[in-house]
């Protein structure tokens, strides 16, 4: 199955990605609000896809680089 990372603060945002995973690409997907977070929730996977708000600060831009 398929790992999608998704970076996404607004909450709205990330339970439409989720609907999304869950239905038409029958992926795994991990939503964070922040890049920390995310690395976190990832342990040692990595994934197929990286998703990143347009509004991604720049202190998680330079963690995820």
């Amino acid at each position: 199955m398929p790992l999608i990372l998704a970076i996404e603060p607004d909450r709205q945002q990330a339970a439409k990605l989720a609907a999304l995973a869950r239905m038409p690409l029958n992926a795994e997907l991990v939503v964070a609000d922040s890049t920390d977070r995310a690395f976190s929730a990832l342990a040692e996977r990595v994934p197929d896809l990286i998703l990143t708000s347009l509004l991604l600060s720049p202190k998680d831009e330079g963690a995820l680089a």
